[in-house]
């Protein structure tokens, strides 16, 4: 946290650097002075106000509830697919709301609104939908860009920097009361980000979101909030800010569904528009007038600073200290006004009821048994695709399919696709996911929800393995390596369990001790043990590692191998590569991005460390992404990600070999445009010639699409495949599994 926020205090003190996101069109910087209604600047003289008026301008403002009388509320359904900052789209229309006795000024007037919010029944029936559906009243969260971080805005409010004025010691008991909020680096606030960005899968840090989740969507899951203040300052092109209106009445929306009171922060400068008119405050006024929310007035306080509020050494659009000042000190009274208005008579607010946690943790209970299942005779049917060539090689890619409808994420279907025809076929419908290939490249391990089968290339179901198949976990099944059996991870009763199904005499044994919590599977080529993770999932195929745990199958005693972070295991059973675990975050590194590969027979004295170049640029780290064993276990294929700790997203993946017996570092392809979040997977080809990446893309249309890319190992030539792919999402979507078979007649 401390190298972080000394990172921002450098940028803010040099401004040597100029981000799109949070940076305005050099041609707009304009004054910023009081202006009239009608958005047309004008050059007044600047309003001399004594600090004793600047004192009464921000006084405590008692909240007034404002009674709506035969009021109806109808919001206009929600847009649920991601919009694009570079697709244009039309204003959303308002929402039908209509009051009796409206006295509130017109949004065409917003400058001459009040400093500090007036709360209406609507927000304290939003606010109480919430606290009755468990949001914790004790949080709140901030959505912005690089004005609203909390280095800039409200953090000191935790860091204990801050002397409040005279007659506002009454703001000291909000203070306590929302103790953590104000410091905490949310998942909706990051410089760079745009109403847009909000809204976007792949603007979420994939260190803490789930796959498919949106930064808002991230927020409040992790944080639970019962209000959220919304200052988004940026919009690059004035022309289109009816889709800053669009995004942000989405973003609204989504907060009130979930039973989130916004609160909303104008801006004070129009840095953003050439010609001095104002575009963004408008519209922040048109959204908070028709759903009848709170707002703070930051534009008309910040009228009566030196320069109003803008830094005058910059670009027109940051604030100066006394405008970050400002803003922090009229965000803690707004939030103040709004917590004493929807509190009142509203005893559940004020109680500590916990965020409910979406994490799974299995109890201890007796160890499950499973029954014998029948085998299913399958009906003859014939491979559409993926046919041996006259010289006999099959050159076919099976993977499964997920996809993000509604907010959810699930198994969309299983896929194989001929590279030699470039032909794709669907050979599981949706719910279905692969897990895994037998050893000879006959079968695979599908699953469809908590059943879990053996299948044939073509679809067909030969034999179900177990009705209790734990689906959330990224990998929760695999063949044995001598094919006599398939090692799977149990679901029953709150119990996780590992499981040996034994494919000849069709039943499966427990092997994992009734307290263990597995939740994912380490696939490992040796025939006398099994590999596991223990830990906890907080969502679909998202699981959180504690530990990694070795069980032996002649006993199944279990040995922990707590330095084990993400081993991938070599063909030979011998070998395997992890993350490096001696390293530690030091200045400058930011992400682990070294390998360690070691011998099991002799593990940390055989270790070896693999040492990539360093990412460059501002903020840029590189981060280890996966490594993937070729067929021999002689090379890896490493992909790392150079990602921007600024805009929290991938700028280009890099792809290496490591030459085991040479030691010798190959430096073999670069990808740019691609989301290093959006689970990027390489898969060898059987002769070890050829790697297939795997990843998604997500297109300028906003769409989400399959990235298939062949690397030929002997030349470095790369060919683009997803023009015969065409896999393609209005949400979110990825592969989960991808592996290259060959099957035969």
């Amino acid at each position: 946290m401390q190298q972080r926020n000394l990172l921002w205090l450098l940028w803010g003190l040099m401004g040597l650097l100029v981000i799109h996101g949070c940076s305005p069109d050099p041609t707009s910087l304009v004054s910023l002075q009081d202006q009239p209604s009608d958005g047309t600047l004008t050059r007044t003289a600047e309003p001399v106000i004594s600090n004793t008026a600047l004192q009464k301008s921000l006084a405590p403002q008692t909240a007034e509830i404002k009674e709506i009388k035969t009021a109806t509320v109808t919001l206009f359904p929600s847009n649920t697919s991601v919009l694009s900052d570079t697709v244009e789209h039309s204003v959303t229309p308002n929402p039908s709301y209509t009051a009796t006795e409206d006295t509130r000024l017109p949004p065409d007037r917003w400058k001459d609104w009040d400093y500090l919010p007036r709360v209406s029944a609507r927000a304290v029936e939003i606010y109480r939908k919430g606290i009755a559906n468990g949001t914790d009243p004790r949080h709140f969260s901030v959505i912005g860009d690089c004005q609203a971080i909390p280095f800039v805005f409200l953090g000191i409010y935790d860091r204990k920097e801050y002397t409040l004025p005279p007659g506002q010691g009454y703001l000291q008991e909000t203070i306590d009361y929302f103790a953590g909020s104000f410091n905490r680096e949310g998942m909706a606030v990051r410089g760079g980000f745009t109403a847009a960005s909000i809204l976007s899968p792949v603007q979420s840090d994939p260190k803490y979101c789930q796959p498919g989740e949106t930064p808002l969507d991230c927020e409040f899951r992790l944080h639970n909030p019962s209000i959220v203040i919304i200052s988004l300052e940026t919009w690059s092109k004035p022309d289109t800010i009816d889709r800053y209106e669009t995004y942000l009445r989405q973003i609204v929306e989504a907060s009130i569904e979930r039973g989130v009171l916004p609160i909303l922060a104008n801006k004070a400068d129009v840095a953003e528009v050439g010609g001095g008119k104002h575009v963004i405050n408008p519209a922040i006024a048109r959204v908070a007038f028709d759903y009848d929310l709170p707002w703070f007035n930051f534009w008309r306080s910040a009228q009566y600073l030196p320069n109003y509020g803008i830094d005058p050494n910059r670009d027109g659009f940051h604030l100066s200290q006394e405008g970050y000042s400002l803003k922090s000190q009229m965000a803690l009274q707004a939030l103040d006004v709004v917590w004493r208005a929807v509190r009142i008579g509203d005893e559940v607010s004020l109680t500590d009821t916990p965020a409910p946690t979406q994490s799974f943790t299995p109890t201890k209970a007796e160890t499950a048994t499973f029954t014998p299942i029948p085998t299913i005779t399958p009906s003859p049917t014939t491979l559409p695709i993926c046919q041996p060539q006259p010289n006999g090689a099959v050159n076919c890619i099976a993977f499964g399919y997920a996809a993000r409808e509604k907010g959810v994420l699930k198994n969309d279907g299983v896929y194989l696709f001929d590279i030699d025809k470039r032909q794709l076929a669907k050979i599981a419908g949706t719910g279905y996911d692969i897990q895994g290939v037998s050893p000879d490249h006959q079968w695979m391990l599908l699953n469809e929800g908590s059943d879990l089968f053996i299948a044939s290339y073509t679809g067909v179901i030969q034999q179900k393995i177990t009705d209790q198949f734990f689906d959330y976990s990224p990998q929760g099944a695999y063949w044995l390596r001598d094919q006599r059996g398939v090692v799977w991870i149990g679901h029953r009763d709150e119990v996780l369990s590992v499981n040996l199904y034994d494919a000849a005499a069709s039943v499966s044994q427990v092997i994992s001790q009734k307290e263990d919590r597995p939740v994912v599977l380490y696939p490992y080529a040796g025939t006398d043990s099994v590999f596991w993770g223990e830990g906890s999932c907080s969502g679909f195929h998202f699981c959180e590692i504690k530990q990694v745990v070795e069980t032996i199958l002649s006993d199944s005693s279990k040995h922990p191998h707590d330095y084990f972070l993400h081993p991938v295991f070599a063909p030979d059973a011998v070998h395997v590569a992890l993350f490096d675990p001696m390293f530690t975050s030091q200045p400058g590194y930011l992400y682990n991005d070294r390998l360690a590969v070691e011998d099991l027979n002799n593990p940390i004295a055989s270790r070896r460390l693999v040492m990539f170049p360093p990412a460059r640029g501002f903020m840029v780290s590189a981060r280890l992404v996966d490594y993937f064993w070729s067929p021999d276990g002689t090379k890896l294929f490493v992909l790392l990600d150079d990602y921007s700790d600024y805009f929290e997203r991938s700028l280009v993946l890099r792809g290496y070999i490591f030459d085991l017996p040479s030691g010798m570092l190959l430096d073999y392809a670069k990808i740019y445009g691609a989301y290093g979040s959006l689970n990027p997977q390489a898969v060898w080809s059987p002769d070890g010639k050829q790697i297939l990446l795997a990843l998604t893309e997500h297109l300028d249309s906003g769409e989400y699409a399959v990235k298939l890319s062949l690397l030929d190992i002997l030349t470095k030539e790369i060919t683009d495949l997803s023009g015969d792919v065409k896999l393609i999402q209005p949400d979110y979507a990825y592969l989960t599994h991808v592996f290259w078979v060959s099957p035969q007649p």
